[in-house]
């Protein structure tokens, strides 16, 4: 018995490295009565010694001994990091999500996310929302099914971002069924991967961002154009990337092309996404057209000229800029025609217009030129064209237009520089490398040019060509301004690592390596050039000559790896605390010997706390620990230091009693970091929370301090959450404001009938603070289904100011709390709304109303009172208006009331002029269908008979498409237009059902008019021939010419 503990003890001692694998195989090598009685012998000492015998039950896989200590709270942070490693029972997790506090909770979801526990991880995520917080069970989202998450991405916004990274087609069919607003990332990733189901999300021209419009045009243009007529929408159209292969707009007719393209304005005017998917001919013309108007603007083009001009083909564009290059001008017009056009122009449209300008005075003309001139070699110049040109422009090397020529060489193809003289890129890139003005964008281009040469040399086999090349390119990488990663560019101010300039091995040179290698030492760049004289090419050493050239032949330089100095603690002071963290976290046999120097100690010289990380006193030994705390102690006295190094100091330390010796005296700083250390580390005792509650009453750093450290340890107290500190700060007449406001949010979070009573006791209390009052109406907001505490809102909303807001419509998101049933609850909001509007001011009335709507699921009494408030004469335009939008907003199945009532009046005072209404009636425009037929029917009402009409007839088209055909709405359409023919608008609704066709034109045959036989007219054409060539048909076809001759003349047209 003696000799196992001791040895356990001894081996306790031992460093880091060395003490975990010592106790484990001493550990697995005992029996279990002797394992028993050394865990028993541990368990009665100190706390080091009772994680020690949890080290040993973790080391021997003592399932028992590890759960036993999850139930202990003084050992069950420790127990969490065993069960980490040893799997314990679902029971034992589930008890620690229900006793433990948020960081031991914290520990539990981090063991179901590690071991991937899906089962239990769903299971529990109730639990953890309701105890901890939603933002503890995001990690949850991550581990549960996708069943479940799909049940809660509804409600919370770490469940929808966890849905739509793993199973997008499902968090679209969320946002579809929640009408989820999605952003911008969202809408384009729905419409890219399943356009047609995203296509739902378009209930709105607004409702998708441009970038989905974009994705949607690409992957199913039909049906989108669909959508845009059955609506009459126009949509904005972002820029995005070419889907590979041939697009679906490829094969759509021309005509719906330019459709397609009328109905989706490009968000920037530069660009127009739609435009290379026309037809050749109509973007010819178009761009004809537009080379016209240009010319008659004296040369200004549209914005997106140029890019439009880049999608044609070559042959195009020649023919569109020598049409346009015709016509006579003025040297300036010429000027600017040139610059307009340029981009496009080939070599001799080019010299043929420099020629007709004359030989250029001003020096940014010449370079302007120059560019121009590389620029146009890209239009299939052919090499001794090109070789040509560049030594034509070997001025531009020493100017300002260095960079734009460079870019363009780069450009040029590996079979168009297969001429380029050597001496010509000598020439370009040793100025380019050793001109100050050249920076890493120029120098990277010249890299890049310098790449395809050398490629097309070693294709050619022309090794010496390609040695030469390969001397100007170490040239360029010698370059210290050249950055060979663009991801790891440092920060301005800091000098990267070396290797970082470093190049990747030329994969054309593979197998060649030694013959380039070979061939390099004989052209080897000497220090001159016939053009440029001596360079300066011996700035570096050999070595990094040689080391960059071995690179980029694709051999692993050799650099010997320099003898690793031994740690140690006895030299300067400088060096040793260069070792203090390899020293803490490695080489924990030196921490004595660390902590026995005067020096390294001193606070005044060292910050040692600083240079030691948090989690390295773990791996050390107790009594390593307990020198390291006195140090920690000394630094937090020490009034003569910094005080943000005292409150660090005072968080690191682990032993509260010491801590509280520090309280009494203390600087406010300090105090306030011993308070909120202490909550986090003591045991949960009453003394302790008697200190906070004391010091919670004072103002100050202290008293917030004391706040914040009273909330934590009461998380962590056993048994239910009790009330009576806060009862106590809540009443109190001597306790600061914000300590009570924070009180009341806390009490409030309990949501309990205690909390409930607390809440009303303080409202009635005579010394209630009046910035505490909007506090206590937000807590008692969750208890609106008890009439008593209705009153108690009413009251306080109406007579406190700016507490309005409280009444947010997303409320019933918040509530209720798991005692309530949410229709208990929904009926309470609705019952305080209906007391409210009565209140006379405009905001909470028309705050109120948007409440009792959102609540429509859960409770119709709420669309009653929006009945009535539409009905009533005297709501206020206010109230009105926001009633309307927010009723306007439920879908067609949410049982919705009538609105004639309100829509008459707000298309009375639209026709009146008044702006707010106007502003408002266009804003309702794209709704349910239900509200657009109430708004038109009201629009009749009101005397805008045309307008009604339209809007009538634009709800009919959508009916054909959607196979409905309402005899009402049909009736109410065609009185409007039998009063005044001009009313009457052609049909834009494609009719697809023959059964529809059929039964709708023979009740338009029974209804007679001159409206019913046009529409009978037009819909019949819409029948496939072959069946209107049966004898049902041409019945039908003679009813309708015996209608009207108007009818019959309308057939007879469309027959010839």
């Amino acid at each position: 018995m003696v000799e196992p503990l001791s040895e356990v003890r001894r081996l306790g001692s031992l460093s880091f490295a060395k003490r975990g694998r010592a106790l484990a195989l001493l550990a697995r090598g005992w029996d279990q009565a002797t394992a028993d009685s050394v865990m028993a012998a541990l368990d009665g000492g100190d706390g080091d010694e009772r994680r020690l015998a949890l080290d040993l039950a973790t080391y021997r896989r003592d399932v028992a001994r590890i759960e036993e200590a999850l139930r202990d709270p003084m050992m069950r942070r420790a127990a969490l990091s065993s069960a980490r490693r040893v799997p314990v029972s679902d029971e034992a997790l589930l008890q620690v999500l229900r006793e433990g506090n948020r960081r031991e909770a914290r520990g539990v979801v981090l063991i179901m996310q590690r071991h991937r526990l899906v089962a239990q991880a769903t299971a529990v995520i109730p639990l953890v929302i309701a105890r901890h917080g939603v933002g503890l069970a995001t990690r949850l989202f991550a581990t549960c099914d996708l069943d479940t998450l799909e049940r809660h991405a509804a409600e919370h916004e770490a469940a929808w971002r966890e849905l739509l990274a793993r199973a997008p087609e499902r968090a679209l069919r969320v946002a579809l069924a929640t009408r989820r607003k999605i952003t911008a990332d969202e809408g384009t990733l729905f419409c890219s991967r399943y356009p047609r189901e995203a296509l739902a999300l378009l209930v709105r021209r607004d409702a998708l961002h441009a970038r989905a419009i974009h994705a949607l045009a690409m992957a199913c243009p039909a049906e989108l154009l669909e959508v845009l007529r059955r609506n009459d929408w126009t949509v904005s159209l972002a820029s995005g990337p070419l889907p590979s292969g041939s697009p679906p707009i490829s094969t759509l007719p021309a005509e719906d092309v330019l459709e397609l393209r009328s109905r989706c304005k490009p968000l920037d005017a530069s660009a127009d996404p739609l435009f290379r998917f026309l037809p050749l001919t109509e973007r010819e013309r178009l761009l004809g057209a537009e080379l016209e108007q240009a010319a008659t603007a004296a040369w200004s083009p549209r914005p997106g000229m140029e890019a439009r001009l880049a999608t044609m083909p070559p042959a195009s564009v020649t023919r569109l800029t020598a049409a346009a290059l015709i016509p006579p001008v003025d040297p300036d017009t010429r000027r600017k025609r040139l610059r307009a056009l340029e981009k496009h122009l080939d070599l001799a449209q080019l010299r043929s217009e420099h020629e007709a300008l004359g030989v250029a005075t001003d020096r940014g003309e010449r370079a302007a030129r120059m560019v121009a001139l590389v620029r146009s070699l890209r239009r299939g110049a052919d090499p001794a064209t090109c070789a040509s040109v560049l030594a034509e422009v070997e001025p531009a090397w020493h100017g300002s237009s260095r960079h734009l020529v460079m870019a363009e060489l780069a450009q040029l193809s590996e079979h168009q520089v297969s001429e380029i003289p050597v001496q010509t890129y000598r020439d370009a890139l040793l100025t380019t490398v050793q001109s100050r003005d050249s920076n890493a964008s120029t120098l990277a281009q010249a890299e890049r040019a310098v790449h395809k040469a050398i490629g097309e040399a070693i294709l050619r086999d022309s090794i010496t060509r390609a040695a030469q090349l390969l001397g100007l390119l170490v040239q360029i990488r010698l370059d210290p301004r050249v950055r060979w990663r663009a991801d790891k560019a440092p920060a301005p101010g800091h000098k990267p690592p070396s290797m970082e300039y470093l190049p990747s091995p030329l994969r054309i040179a593979e197998g060649l390596a030694a013959q380039l290698h070979a061939a390099y030492e004989g052209v080897r760049l000497d220090g001159t050039t016939p053009m440029l004289g001596p360079v300066a090419v011996g700035r570096y050493e050999p070595e990094a000559e040689r080391l960059i050239l071995d690179l980029l032949l694709g051999r692993a330089p050799k650099t010997p790896r320099p003898p690793r100095k031994p740690v140690t603690c006895n030299g300067p002071l400088d060096e040793v605390m260069g070792y203090v963290p390899e020293i803490s976290l490695k080489e924990t046999a030196l921490v004595d010997a660390l902590l026995d120097r005067d020096d390294t100690t001193d606070p005044h010289k060292t910050d040692l706390v600083a240079a030691i990380s948090r989690s390295a006193p773990g791996r050390w030994t107790p009594s390593q620990r307990r020198r390291f705390t006195q140090h920690l102690l000394r630094v937090a006295r020490d009034a003569g230091l910094d005080l943000s190094r005292r409150v660090k100091a005072i968080g690191r330390v682990e032993d509260a009693p010491l801590l509280l010796e520090l309280l009494p005296g203390a600087a406010g700083p300090v105090a306030a970091a011993i308070l909120s250390r202490c909550a986090r580390i003591a045991p949960p005792t009453a003394e302790l929370r008697r200190l906070f509650l004391e010091r919670a009453r004072r103002s100050g750093v202290v008293g917030r301090a004391a706040m914040s450290a009273l909330n934590v340890l009461s998380e962590r107290m056993p048994g239910p959450f009790d009330l009576a500190p806060y009862r106590e700060l809540l009443l109190s007449k001597d306790c600061a404001v914000v300590n009570r406001k924070n009180a009341a949010g806390r009490v409030s979070a309990a949501a309990t009938v205690e909390a409930r009573d607390l809440l009303m006791e303080a409202w009635r209390s005579e010394d209630l603070h009046p910035s505490v009052r909007p506090d206590i109406l937000a807590g008692l907001l969750r208890f609106v289904d008890q009439a008593d505490v209705r009153q108690v809102l009413i009251d306080g909303i109406t007579a406190v100011p700016d507490t309005w807001p409280l009444l947010n419509p997303g409320s019933r998101l918040l509530f209720p709390n798991e005692s309530q049933a949410r229709p208990a609850v929904a009926r309470g909001f609705v019952a305080l709304a209906e007391a409210l509007v009565e209140c006379g001011d405009e905001r909470i009335a028309s705050t109120a109303a948007g409440v009792c709507i959102a609540q429509h699921d859960l409770c119709s009494e709420g669309l009653g009172l929006a009945i009535r408030l539409l009905a009533e004469a005297r709501t206020s335009g206010r109230v009105l208006v926001q009633t309307v939008e927010s009723l306007s907003r439920l879908p067609d199945d949410a049982g919705l009331p009538p609105w004639q009532a309100a829509l008459a009046r707000l298309v009375a005072a639209a026709s009146g002029v008044r702006t707010w209404a106007a502003a408002r009636l266009a804003r309702l425009a794209p709704r349910p269908r239900a509200f657009r037929i109430a708004l038109g029917l009201a629009q009749k009402d009101a005397g805008l008979r045309l307008i009604a009409a339209a809007s009538l007839k634009e709800i009919l088209d959508v009916d054909l498409v959607e196979v409905r055909f309402d005899k009402e709405l049909w009736s109410e359409y065609l009185a409007l237009v039998d009063e005044q023919p001009a009313r009457r608008s052609p049909s834009t609704g494609k009719l697809k059902d023959s059964g529809l066709a059929a039964s709708l034109i023979d009740w338009l045959i029974q209804h007679g008019g001159l409206a019913a036989a046009l529409s009978a007219a037009e819909l019949s054409l819409q029948v496939d021939k072959q069946l209107r060539d049966s004898p049902a048909w041409r019945a039908r076809l003679d009813a309708i010419r015996a209608m009207h001759a108007d009818a019959a003349e309308r057939l007879l047209l469309a027959d010839t």
